[in-house]
Formats: C-alpha cells, structure tokens, sequence
C-alpha cells in the first residue's frame, strides 16, 4: 500500500512539471510570435521608410465632380 502512495504521489507530480513545463512552452511561443511580428512591422516600416523618403500621406486638391447631374 505504501508504494502504491509513493507512485501515485510520483505520478502527480511529475503531471504537474509537465503543466508548467508546457505553460511556459506556450508563454514563449506567445513571447516569441509577438517579437516577430513587431520585427516584422519594423521591418516594413523600415522599406517603406526608405524607399519614401517622406512616409506622410500629402494632401492633394480635390478635383471636380464630373458625374452626370440628374
């Protein structure tokens, strides 16, 4: 009776490293998506940076409305 205790106490707790070990896997595949993601628009910011020099959308003068009036 004695050793069936000691495994059944063995046995929960190694499913309990194995709950935090996969809690932690998927706090850095969360950690490690998010950080990709950010490089990802710091990259394309960085092309579009450099490819237009000026990123800002300039306004331009509207043109008129050419669509037949009813």
């Amino acid at each position: 009776d004695h050793k069936e205790t000691y495994i059944e106490a063995y046995t929960k707790s190694i499913q309990v490293v194995e709950s935090m070990l996969k809690l932690d896997r998927l706090r850095q595949e969360v950690a490690i998506n998010n950080m990709l993601s950010r490089q990802e628009r710091l990259n394309r910011m960085s092309y579009f940076g450099n490819a237009l020099p000026n990123y800002r959308m300039k306004r331009t003068a509207s043109l008129p409305n050419t669509a037949a009036k009813t």
